[in-house]
């Protein structure tokens, strides 16, 4: 319709009005003449319109002809003038024109082989066939269209049978409503007299003679299967047999590391933790002891000391060996936790520099969590070791052994201002003793060793000094090489928390250490990261900076990483088995030892690096720790100082934990009690 809309509504004076060719004045003709010369011009470019636009027609027919002939099945014997007529009324369109000459003629041939007569169809078309909606919906309104008198008493002459209900093809094509009841199929416009039949309706021969043998052997009936049912099964079984494992996964050779640790003949290795109160001398001390067994040249301790005194600081000079940090070098105090490696002769020791300001306590118990015993440094110059047991000695003390260390070495430093006193020496080893008895030390596992870190004496080598000729113990070199290797959970399921995260090269982009807990772990182990929830790769690992293929328990760890991003870890995560991964939990009950009065209250909770808050939600008992009697009040309202209680702490978010895991509860800087869960 659009096409003689167009042609209707051209108006081609406005058309031709520029390009019409005539120009009176060049050609110098009248007016009259022009005109004639326009009007002839004009009906001579409507003659060309016309003739173009049948050339358009006749070429859209012909060619919609062979597109509608190419498409209608073979059976139907419908002329060319018959398809033109409908792509006349179609509007070129051959689909529409194909499925109502499909539908007329198939329709007309099935009423012909019959022997029913109906009422005579007078012009029968393509509107006829479809219904008010889809008559509407195709642009054309419900109503008889021209047909010729030939065809006309063509249609009255064939058309003599009932009008069949339209097919589900029809409906679907010509129709926006579908029919209640379509058919299930329709019948394909296209005469054969094949009979066609599904090549895998029976059984495979393969599967007639297995049937024939088995029942010849006398196995039984076979129920046979036709070859698509048994493709349908394999895939089905296929298909359930499919498991997605995102597990990192890692070509390296697995061993047995239990049965490797056992065959290895190596050295012991041990952590020790320094702990002491503040300005005790503690890096000092490690500094000379590293300068004595030779880790760092005197060129070194050169250097270092003519950048202490550039600040003023020359006296700090041996502690830069471990004090790295620039802050730490300014204000002369140890901050995080330093370490360092040495070896003797029997064994390879870990240095632990913890920080003694009170304001880094959660350092300390970091670093404590991570050694095998500790070194207690006390400063014995006149009124130092006396304020010293008021503040981080005492509290120092107290902390590793409620971590778990058992082993504990009194280095009485500084003995050289007291001109080696042997009454300061023993003085200090009473009060110390006393104090670490009451806080639940054996006195087998309690030594003392006078020393100065200042200038090296008993540090390596024994005392030359006359002044402490009363002295005939070891050194305290000697001193550590007595610690007796604990025993550790081995065929425990892997625990490691995270003490340092750190990105490294290409190569090992994560790494994180760690102290291993329990168990074991080696290269291409699959691990999982609580509480994150997430899988990791072992890709490699060092130990002691040595690259190694296995680690178990009781060893600092380094861990290169893959297959996890750094956001899902943290310092104080847990690493784990992915067998038997740690639970994360919300609320827990300990039984700890009070140091200060605890009540509901807000607490800091401390495990190792672990660190996070909560609240005292219920004090259940109070157990009298000589006899082991619980008190007889119900829900006691407080904990008194050196009480042994049962309590309920709830987690402001879930933590990894789980019992016998020690704990440390602190509150405004003070650490009020310590245990371990139930």
């Amino acid at each position: 319709m659009s096409r003689h809309k167009f042609i209707k509504n051209l108006y081609l004076d406005d058309e031709f009005d520029d390009f019409d060719g005539i120009d009176e004045n060049n050609y110098g003709c009248g007016d009259e003449t022009a005109k004639k010369i326009k009007v002839s011009l004009n009906f001579y470019s409507h003659l060309k319109i016309n003739e173009l636009m049948m050339t358009i027609t006749s070429e859209k027919m012909r060619i919609g002809t062979i597109a509608v002939r190419a498409d209608l099945p073979l059976s139907l014997n419908v002329s060319d003038a018959q398809i033109q007529e409908s792509l006349w009324h179609t509007y070129y369109d051959v689909d529409r024109t194909v499925a109502f000459l499909t539908k007329k003629f198939t329709a007309h041939n099935s009423n012909s082989s019959t022997g029913f007569v109906a009422k005579q169809i007078k012009g029968v078309s393509f509107n006829d066939c479809c219904d008010d909606e889809s008559a509407a919906k195709y642009g054309g309104s419900h109503q008889h269209t021209r047909v010729s008198k030939q065809e006309e008493n063509s249609v009255e002459e064939n058309n003599l049978s009932v009008r069949a209900n339209p097919s589900a093809f029809a409906s679907t094509m010509f129709s926006s409503i579908p029919s209640e009841n379509p058919r299930q199929h329709f019948i394909i416009p296209c005469p054969t007299n094949i009979s066609l039949t599904d090549p895998f309706v029976d059984p495979s021969p393969d599967d007639v003679v297995l049937a024939a043998q088995s029942k010849a052997k006398g196995k039984g009936k076979i129920q046979l299967k036709s070859t698509r049912e048994v493709k349908q099964e394999k895939l089905v079984n296929n298909f359930d047999s499919l498991k997605i494992d995102d597990s990192p996964k890692s070509s390296h050779k697995r061993v047995d590391v239990l049965k490797e640790f056992k065959s290895q003949k190596t050295k012991n290795s041990a952590s020790f933790v320094v702990i002491g109160h503040v300005d005790a001398g503690k890096s000092t001390l490690m500094g000379r002891l590293l300068l004595e067994i030779g880790v760092i040249d005197q060129r070194t301790i050169e250097r270092y000391k003519k950048e202490a005194e550039a600040i003023g600081k020359q006296s700090f000079a041996v502690a830069w060996v471990l004090d790295q940090d620039s802050e730490e070098r300014e204000r002369g105090v140890t901050i995080d936790i330093a370490q360092n490696r040495f070896e003797t002769a029997k064994t390879k020791f870990t240095i632990l520099d913890a920080p003694g300001h009170k304001d880094f306590i959660p350092n300390m118990i970091a670093g404590a969590s991570q050694a095998d015993f500790a070194v207690l440094v006390i400063d014995a110059s006149t009124g130092s070791f006396e304020s010293g047991l008021k503040g981080q000695t005492k509290e120092h003390a107290l902390l590793i052994r409620s971590i778990g260390i058992q082993r504990i070495i009194i280095a009485i430093n500084k003995l050289d201002s007291v001109l080696w006193s042997q009454d300061r020496f023993l003085e200090i080893e009473t009060q110390m003793t006393s104090f670490l008895v009451m806080a639940g030390y054996q006195n087998k596992s309690i030594s003392f060793v006078p020393c100065s870190g200042l200038f090296g004496d008993n540090i390596t080598q024994a005392m030359s000094n006359p002044a402490a000729t009363w002295y005939k113990g070891p050194t305290l070199i000697e001193s550590l090489e007595t610690f007796e290797p604990a025993s550790h959970a081995l065929t425990e399921p892997l625990r490691l928390t995270i003490s340092n995260i750190f990105r490294g090269g290409v190569q090992t982009p994560l790494s994180i250490s760690g102290r291993i807990e329990a168990g074991s772990l080696q290269v291409s182990d699959t691990l999982s990261a609580q509480p994150s929830n997430q899988k990791c790769l072992v890709r490699a690992l060092e130990l002691d900076n040595e690259a190694v293929d296995w680690a178990v328990a009781g060893q600092n760890i380094t861990i290169h990483l893959s297959g996890i991003e750094e956001q899902y870890l943290k310092i104080g995560d847990v690493i784990c088995s992915l067998s038997s991964p740690i639970q994360n939990i919300r609320e827990f009950k300990a039984k700890v030892l009070a140091f200060d009065f605890v009540l509901p209250m807000q607490v800091d909770v401390h495990r190792g690096r672990l660190h996070v808050t909560g609240q005292v939600k219920e004090i259940i008992s109070i157990i009298n720790k000589n006899v082991g009697i619980k008190s007889m009040k119900k829900k006691p309202r407080v904990v008194k100082p050196g009480l042994v209680a049962i309590i309920i702490v709830t987690l402001d978010q879930a933590a990894p934990l789980e019992p016998p895991g020690r704990i440390i509860l602190r509150s405004n800087g003070q650490t009020v009690a310590a245990g371990f869960l139930e």
